[in-house]
């Protein structure tokens, strides 16, 4: 199969990993001055892809940089230690829920037109986006701080809350998808946020 990749203009490119099925998760390719960043990583099979449209832009493997996961999933992060073996002079990068909210703000303080995400690439309507995003990473966090001890069905708790909040963010967007068919297209990131936060939970101070 060969890379399907979109540029967007501005040193970005979105690369479909081809996780589960097409255009559900992008590796967001930066490049500038001849060097390159790729962020989110896709599994181990994206791996040919990100290679292929390197080659298609004339970037070597030493090129790269920067390998950036946005967090800790198989979709997002699957490949981080493959692609740092692959990409020799790049260094990983990952954060905390406290350097997180500050990237945010960060980037919006670029005052960017778009934003290109992993699930599915290019957003606009930024500020209310970002805002959604600062309440969500609270929830997320209070919810793990309320459970941090709880040792019975912790992590069915978890995805329990995660669901719960989801549902309240879709809620005040104006969703109104039927229960089942929001599961059938979110069951996975519920199951995997839930994880996600129990791993931080669990890592040492």
């Amino acid at each position: 199969m060969y890379a399907q990749f979109q540029d967007f203009g501005h040193g970005i490119t979105a690369i479909d990993s081809h996780f589960v099925r097409p255009r559900l998760a992008a590796i967001h390719l930066i490049e500038q001055g001849g060097q390159a960043a790729i962020v989110d990583t896709g599994t181990n099979d994206s791996l040919p892809y990100v290679l292929e449209v390197l080659r298609s832009k004339g970037l070597s493997p030493l090129s790269v940089a920067y390998v950036i996961v946005t967090h800790v999933h198989l979709d997002h992060a699957g490949a981080a230690g493959l692609m740092l073996q692959q990409f020799p002079n790049a260094r990983p990068v990952q954060f905390e829920p406290e350097a997180a909210h500050a990237s945010i703000d960060r980037i919006m303080a670029l005052q960017p037109s778009c934003i290109c995400l992993t699930h599915y690439s290019r957003i606009t309507q930024l500020e209310r986006l970002a805002a959604d995003l600062h309440r969500m990473l609270d929830a997320f966090v209070a919810l793990g701080n309320r459970l941090h001890d709880v040792k019975e069905k912790r992590h069915e708790r978890l995805k329990a809350g995660v669901e719960e909040i989801m549902l309240q963010a879709l809620q005040a967007h104006g969703c109104d998808l039927p229960l089942e068919e929001i599961s059938r297209l979110l069951g996975m990131d519920f199951e995997l946020n839930a994880q996600g936060i129990g791993v931080w939970l669990d890592k040492p101070l």
